[in-house]
């Protein structure tokens, strides 16, 4: 189906289970990972392998610290939707 659709479904691991998400979690984020670029990198490769692939009209589904990590990177995609993880307040800024 996603063949016939021109989809693909991308699903990235952090270094030891973990994404450094700003505010959390685990190795990621103790070690400084940048994960915001990896996230970003992921969107630049797919785009020049899969000419359907468009990084503007992108989304991400995050759990747990991954719930942290597509919030922390809602800048790069057209929507997220962490399904569990870090609850922003409306003031917060996101992506930064």
């Amino acid at each position: 189906y996603a063949n016939s659709r021109n989809m693909i479904v991308v699903l990235p691991e952090g270094l030891h289970n973990s994404f450094n998400a700003k505010y959390c979690c685990g190795y990621a984020l103790q070690n400084g990972i940048d994960d915001f670029n990896f996230f970003s990198l992921i969107q630049s490769e797919m785009s020049a392998e899969f000419e359907f692939v468009n990084p503007n009209v992108s989304y991400a589904v995050g759990w747990s610290n991954g719930g942290y990590m597509v919030t922390h990177a809602a800048t790069l995609f057209r929507a997220v939707s962490p399904i569990s993880g870090y609850s922003y307040s409306i003031d917060s800024p996101m992506g930064q």
